[in-house]
């Protein structure tokens, strides 16, 4: 190989670590609406950067695309709405995290907590646990419990939250950038996202009291909107 053709390689290389890391770019690819020249501005610094040497815009559009040629199937988006579609909705309101020290103590105290818990009624509790510490998410009227045998072992409380609760379908796992996109629609009306859980059933996100309406509307429209594109009632 000559000494040509390995920077050609090495610049193919360095565009396809850069565009991998845009998952959303792969649908415009797909239905032919990508702006390559633009495309090929817009990473070109950090080619150079990568390669060591300037590189001519041209030799970056070819090798935006060879990438464009490799990326085939259902566009991204598509199979994003699809599970969205399937989605089931709820909220809940009133609840309370608190934080604990990791400690033997505090772990009984919080499955005694637990078992206090009227599932059938719709109450709820969640735990987590890191290296120093222990928390949990409930309803406040289940709070008085822990808050009053932790007292010394408190290391944070947040109040009032609410829970937006997604009952999501088995596929979601082999769809990438579900969440990404939700998180986004979030984010972008200035929304502080306390904590997000996923299970293999549900998503979760934790905000507070006052903006749980808004980011139920975000998540009810998006919900409804992929319903009407696949058509499922």
């Amino acid at each position: 190989m000559d000494k040509g053709s390995g920077k050609s390689v090495n610049i193919t290389k360095t565009v396809e670590n850069l565009l991998n890391k845009w998952p959303f770019i792969h649908d415009l690819f797909i239905i032919d609406a990508a702006n390559y020249s633009g495309i090929a501005r817009t990473i070109a610094d950090q080619v150079e950067k990568e390669i060591g040497t300037p590189v001519k815009i041209n030799a970056i559009i070819a090798a935006i695309q060879r990438y464009a040629q490799k990326i085939k199937g259902t566009p991204l988006m598509d199979r994003i709405f699809e599970v969205i579609a399937k989605f089931r909705l709820t909220l809940k309101n009133d609840m309370i995290s608190i934080t604990l020290k990791r400690v033997e103590k505090n772990y009984n105290l919080i499955l005694e907590s637990y078992k206090k818990i009227n599932w059938e009624s719709g109450e709820r509790i969640l735990i987590f646990q890191s290296e120093g510490e222990i928390s949990c998410l409930l309803d406040k009227i289940n709070a008085d419990y822990l808050l009053s045998n932790t007292q010394n072992e408190l290391e944070n409380i947040v109040e009032p939250l609410s829970i937006l609760i997604i009952k999501t379908p088995p596929e979601m796992v082999e769809v990438p950038g579900v969440i990404y996109y939700l998180t986004g629609l979030i984010s972008r009306t200035g929304i502080t996202l306390i904590d997000i859980v996923t299970t293999y059933r549900e998503i979760i996100f934790v905000v507070y009291d006052k903006d749980a309406p808004k980011v139920f509307e975000i998540l009810d429209e998006i919900i409804k909107k992929s319903r009407k594109t696949n058509m499922i009632k």
